[in-house]
């Protein structure tokens, strides 16, 4: 026997206003549950890139964005396309250098933690996330620069099993930022 289609007016609807109080209590656990992790973007230039490493920062309860170099005019709204919103939740600061935002961090008492695939690197299963943590995402193309790799506690890697050395840098942005979460036991 078939089956007919549902029409949409058949489907139960959601209540249009969540009581306030519920929703005050569901952005207060929210943001109770920040995690003390930083993720630095060094001179990313891609607004999609940009805005999917804000979206995945939300997910993974990331509330501070350091974002050093200058910022394009047109940047904010695309960002703000590519991020679904998550810009709201997640405060982004622009800063000039790397040095002045390494300061800030190391007041705070922030590890800084670059990603570089080098011989110094470790990997990401084997470095300590469980400590207030800076994770330092290079430029699409050159990757991290040369003072923010020597200026880092430690350098990280994602170990991959192609022929490419290299992944897209939201999406490593993701895997260290899921690896973080995991080893602080918060999924």
């Amino acid at each position: 026997m078939e089956t007919e289609p549902h029409k949409l007016s058949d489907l139960p609807m959601p209540p249009r206003d969540v009581p306030q109080n519920k929703r005050q209590a569901k952005v207060a656990d929210i943001l109770r549950n920040r995690q003390d992790l930083v993720v630095v973007l060094e001179s990313l230039f891609n607004p999609n890139n940009i805005g999917a490493i804000v979206r995945t920062c939300d997910s993974f309860g990331v509330g501070r964005i350091f974002y050093i170099g200058q910022t394009i005019p047109h940047l904010k709204q695309r960002v703000s396309i590519s991020s679904t919103g998550a810009e709201k939740w997640v405060e982004i600061k622009q800063m000039d250098t790397i040095t002045d935002c390494y300061e800030i961090l190391r007041q705070k008492k922030y590890k800084i933690c670059t990603t570089y695939d080098g011989p110094k690197s470790i990997n990401i299963m084997g470095a300590d996330f469980t400590k207030p943590t800076a994770i330092v995402m290079g430029h699409e193309h050159r990757g991290v620069s040369k003072e923010a790799f020597e200026g880092a506690d430690f350098n990280v890697r994602i170990p991959m099993q192609g022929f490419v050395r290299c992944m897209n840098v939201s999406v490593a942005c993701g895997i260290i930022l899921y690896e973080a979460t995991r080893q602080r036991k918060l999924i």
